[in-house]
């Protein structure tokens, strides 16, 4: 016991706990004494009861106990509640509603304080507050922290904890090491530890109080950076490497093949799987015969997809193929390695080319400095450049002015939506071939008098020098299917467009050296209208109100933390995200964002989840958006309730934050476009 039996860690806090020595896992109660009034955080186990029952005894009479708060479900902090109970005590248990459910098979009696029923707050009879902060799946669901911010202590449960051998009650210089291997083995994921972590990092901290380990008071942020950036879920990933467990071949092999037949058709992966020798059931789940080598059958499935369907598959698939690897701890097909060789080698040979090329480029343009102006195509894509756009739309739009003559020429600006995702994930090079291939696609649309032009940016136009407005929104509308409906691109491209007609600027003090700036201007602004009201789609009116804003993906989540998760998760899709925290502001924002896609918790306050989707069926508005759950209720019940009101996926949390990206994925590869 080290001879201790309370401690004073901070003004009006004491650790009440004892040193079991022969455990390697300190487990930490403390109380806090605010006036006639106590407060006792994770009192412990069973083997901890009379130590703890002393120290608390040493400092504050028992009934004057009115509150207990759990952190989270585990024995180490809470099956000592009913021995308390049992003394005479008489309190509430505050916690979250998760841990509720499982902690009352301790047989705990005392009623229940439901903090995220009450503003994540606990207000004291002296008027002090204390704070709750959620920390889901670190490492329970239902997981939450305690902030007292009179003293600036923050009571983090199991996360700042530690291993250690030698227990001390303040932490010493090996303690971050101690901390980031308990964490390792207990945390599941960095993805859910680290915005617990980014949360705490504004936070004014003088001391941490963990349930094990010891207390931090010195080098906080340190401590907090040292975990936000950890790789955590060690375990998880030993599991993922016994491949005969995980089944990693086979999960990979059957989202391989599925996004096949998404692609193709189904008779396409059919000849797939019976020329590779393999079976599957209704849902391409792969039956591979008794004692078959499923390294094997990855390499084996591959190189039939590789051999039916070329080049292009392996380099539409890429992508998926190389997440699969990584998330599923296997190796590249054979025939994906392959591959890769051959590109490296081509690569190199290609370099040393380019090299020979940039030198005798360089001596040209020393010579071809005088006629640089004169070019008036673009070198990525072959159409006309910015530069011959500008000086064709003066002396078009000039003339037609100047002179008064009867026509009226329209003007399409187009921007590709999912430049920047593209760069970031895939780099310039394939930016520059998604250009190629918008190029190409809109070459397919020119006749003899529309002309196209490659502008700055992620900007193309196209010019038609006599057209109705309903003409140019047409041709508009054309060109904007043709982008969302290609397959020429890595992964899904749209296009926000703006469109205008010369008669819609017209006016007696239009002046010639002006109109064709104003013609361009107005075309850019309708782009940025499209952009703002969701994009892929066509903007001919410059009035934002008479398009609704839209967004992407709904997300209804009542929990914070899982929320802005998801959220970040999308963003860096490149999605645009709203979040409602119930059914009914889901409901509104549903109708008023009109999203392409609603992630929905099934249990939400006000409207669940099964009335959420009713309601929406009902307007004729929101009847097609489709909706996909997400929750621990997941029963064959309310699965199959779900499958009755056409919900599209029903995903069991924890959540796989790579299971969501996938879907959304796919969606958009099937032409749904988010």
């Amino acid at each position: 016991m080290n001879g201790k039996r309370s401690a004073e860690i901070a003004p009006g806090i004491f650790w009440v706990g004892g040193a079991l020595e022969t455990t390697g896992l300190q487990c930490n109660p403390y109380l806090i004494i605010d006036g006639q009034e106590a407060v006792l955080i994770d009192p412990g186990s069973i083997l901890d009861f009379e130590t703890v029952w002393e120290s608390v005894c040493e400092l504050v009479d028992p009934a004057q106990i009115r509150f207990v708060i759990l952190h989270h479900q585990d024995p180490d902090l809470a099956s000592s509640v009913p021995l308390f109970e049992r003394k005479g005590c008489r309190f509430q248990v505050v916690t979250h509603w998760r841990t509720r459910t499982l902690v009352r098979y301790y047989g705990i009696e005392s009623e229940f304080y439901i903090i995220n029923s009450n503003g994540n707050q606990l207000r004291l009879a002296s008027g002090r507050r204390l704070s709750f902060i959620p920390s889901p799946y670190l490492h329970f669901p239902g997981a939450v922290m305690t902030y007292d911010a009179q003293t600036q202590t923050l009571f983090s449960s199991d996360l700042f904890g530690a291993f250690t051998a030698d227990w001390t009650l303040e932490a010493g210089e090996n303690y971050m090491e101690q901390m980031k291997s308990f964490h390792e083995h207990y945390m599941p994921s960095n993805a859910v530890l680290r915005p617990v972590m980014e949360s705490l990092m504004g936070l004014p901290l003088a001391l941490i109080a963990p349930q094990h380990g010891s207390l931090i008071r010195r080098n906080i942020k340190e401590h907090i950076k040292a975990l936000r950036d950890l790789e955590c879920g060690s375990f998880l990933r030993s599991v993922k490497k016994n491949l005969d467990v995980s089944g990693g071949y086979r999960a990979a092999g059957e989202a391989l093949l599925k996004r096949y037949a998404s692609l193709y058709s189904a008779g396409d992966a059919e000849k797939v799987f019976v020329e590779a020798g393999l079976t599957t059931d209704a849902e391409l789940h792969l039956l591979p015969p008794p004692g078959s080598d499923d390294h094997q059958m990855w390499n084996l499935l591959s190189e039939k997809m590789f051999s039916l369907s070329g080049i292009e598959w392996l380099m539409t698939a890429e992508p998926l193929v190389e997440r699969l690897c990584h998330d599923y701890d296997i190796p590249l097909p054979e025939v994906y390695t392959a591959h890769l060789a051959r590109s490296n080698s081509e690569l190199q040979r290609l370099s040393e080319e380019n090299k020979a090329l940039v030198s005798a480029r360089d001596r040209l343009a020393e010579n071809l400095a005088g006629v640089e102006q004169s070019m008036t195509h673009s070198a990525a894509t072959g159409l006309y450049n910015f530069s011959f756009f500008q000086k064709y739309l003066k002396e078009e739009i000039g003339a037609i002015i100047e002179k008064g003559l009867d026509t009226n020429p329209a003007l399409i600006v187009l921007s590709l939506d999912q430049t920047e995702r593209i760069k970031y994930r895939y780099g310039d090079k394939e930016v520059d071939q998604m250009f190629r291939n918008t190029a190409r696609l809109l070459e397919a649309f020119q006749d003899d008098y529309q002309v196209y032009f490659k502008l700055p940016g992620s900007l193309f136009a196209c010019y038609i020098p006599h057209a109705e407005k309903e003409r140019a929104v047409a041709t508009a509308e054309e060109i904007r299917n043709a982008i969302a409906s290609s397959r020429a691109y890595i992964e899904p491209v749209t296009a926000s467009v703006g469109a205008v007609s010369l008669r819609e600027l017209q006016s007696s003090e239009l002046q010639p050296s002006v109109a064709p700036d104003r013609f361009y201007e107005i075309a850019q602004e309708r782009v940025r209208i499209a952009k703002n009201a969701g994009k892929n789609r066509v903007c001919s009116n410059s009035a934002p109100e008479d398009i609704p804003e839209k967004c992407d993906i709904l997300i209804a989540e009542p929990e914070d933390t899982i929320a802005e998760v998801i959220r970040t998760v999308l963003e860096k899709m490149n999605y645009t995200v709203e979040r409602a925290a119930d059914g009914e502001k889901a409901l509104e924002l549903a109708g008023s964002r009109q999203p392409a896609l609603i992630l929905s918790e099934v249990i939400l306050p006000k409207v669940d989840g099964f009335q959420l989707r009713r309601e929406l069926l009902l307007r004729s508005d929101t009847k097609n958006i489709p909706v996909l759950f997400m929750s621990h209720l997941k029963t064959e019940e309310s699965v199959g309730r779900a499958a009755d009101l056409g919900v599209i996926h029903y995903l069991k949390k924890p959540l796989m934050l790579a299971e969501i990206q996938g879907i959304v994925s796919h969606l958009a590869y099937k032409g749904d476009q988010l």
